[in-house]
C-alpha cells in the first residue's frame, strides 16, 4: 500500500486507485504497472500533450477504470474486447461503481474479434489519433503482430503503447512479436523503453528517452530503476533487483547514440555484444561515479 507520502507524486486518484479500488477488482494488474500508467498520464501533462486512449483486451475493466479516472475529461475511450459471456455487463457494472459519471460516459465499446479488425475500420473508429494505447488482446505470436500492425499507426508520435503480459512465461509470442514489430516492421519507429510488472512500453525514440529522463527526476524512483538494452534500445527496468543511480542513468540516456545498421555479419554482432553488454554497462556506471 502507498502512503500518503510515497503516493503526492502520483497525485490522489492514481494512489486511491492503487490503495482502494484496484483490490475490488478481477485481473492482473500489478501495483507497479498502474504507478506507471499514473506517470504516463502525468508525462504527457507535463508536456501539455492530449489526445484519445484505446484499450484493445479489456476483460473486466481493471486497467480501464483507472485510464478513465486519469485521463482529461476531454479524452475520448475506446473500449474493446471480444466481450463473450456478460464481460460486456460486468465491465460497465465495475465502470459504474468506481468511475465518475462525467468520466465514464466517454468511454466507448466496442465488441468485437480483433482478428476481423482491418485499417479501414479502425479510421472510422478513431477520430483523433491516440495517446495512449494498452493491448492485451489475443496473446499468440501473429495475433500480436497483427494489431500492433494495424493499430500503432494511429498513435501520436509522442504516444505510448503498452503491451500486457511482455514477461509471462505462457505467452512467448507476446515479446516475440513485438520486437519483430519494432525492428522490422515498423523499423525503429517505435521501441521498447519501460519494462514494468507485467509489461512493456514502447514509445518513438525521442520520447522514450524523454520519459525516461522524466521517470529518473522522480524522487519516488530515486535508484531504483536499471538499465538495460534491446537491440540499441536503452530499457529502464523499473523496481530492478540490480538498481543503478539515477544520475548515472540519467547521463547514459542523455549520451545515448544513434542507433546503427543492423549487423549482418557474425563478426559486427559479436562486438556489439561485448560493447553493450551488462558488463560494459556496469563499467560505464563506475566511471560515471562521482
Amino acid at each position: 500500500m502507498l502512503t500518503p507520502q510515497d503516493a503526492g507524486f502520483l497525485g490522489s486518484t492514481t494512489a486511491k486507485y492503487i490503495n482502494d479500488i484496484a483490490p475490488q477488482l478481477d485481473g492482473w494488474f500489478y501495483p507497479l504497472d498502474m504507478m506507471m500508467f499514473g506517470m504516463t498520464e502525468a508525462f504527457h501533462r507535463s508536456l501539455s500533450l492530449s489526445g484519445d486512449i484505446a484499450e484493445i483486451g479489456v476483460w473486466k475493466g481493471k486497467s480501464l477504470a483507472l485510464l478513465a479516472m486519469i485521463a482529461p475529461v476531454k479524452d475520448q475511450l475506446y473500449a474493446m474486447d471480444l466481450f463473450g459471456d456478460d464481460l460486456l455487463e460486468q465491465t460497465q457494472h465495475n465502470i459504474s461503481r468506481f468511475v465518475a459519471p462525467e468520466l465514464a460516459s466517454r468511454i466507448r465499446y466496442f465488441k468485437g474479434n480483433t482478428a476481423d479488425y482491418s485499417t479501414d475500420y479502425l479510421k472510422t473508429l478513431f477520430t483523433n489519433k491516440l495517446r495512449v494505447l494498452h493491448i492485451d488482446a489475443g496473446h499468440e505470436y501473429h495475433e500480436v503482430l497483427h494489431t500492433l500492425t494495424l493499430a500503432a499507426p494511429f498513435v501520436q508520435d509522442y504516444g505510448i503503447i503498452i503491451m500486457d503480459d511482455y514477461q509471462d512465461r505462457e505467452f512467448p509470442g507476446v515479446p516475440a512479436a513485438t520486437l519483430d514489430y519494432c525492428y522490422e516492421t515498423a523499423q525503429g519507429r517505435w521501441v521498447p523503453f519501460l519494462v514494468g510488472a507485467n509489461k512493456m512500453y514502447l514509445a518513438n525514440p525521442v520520447y522514450a528517452k524523454l520519459f525516461q529522463l522524466f521517470l529518473c527526476n522522480e524522487a519516488y524512483f530515486k535508484d531504483s530503476f536499471r538499465l538495460s538494452r534491446i537491440k540499441d534500445s536503452l530499457v529502464l527496468i523499473a523496481q530492478s533487483k540490480l538498481p543503478m543511480k539515477s544520475t548515472v542513468i540519467e547521463q547514459l540516456v542523455k549520451n545515448q547514440l544513434h542507433a546503427v545498421a543492423t549487423p549482418t555479419e557474425l563478426e559486427t554482432l559479436t562486438e556489439k555484444a561485448r560493447s553493450q553488454s551488462q558488463t560494459a554497462l556496469e563499467a560505464e556506471q563506475a566511471q560515471q561515479v562521482p
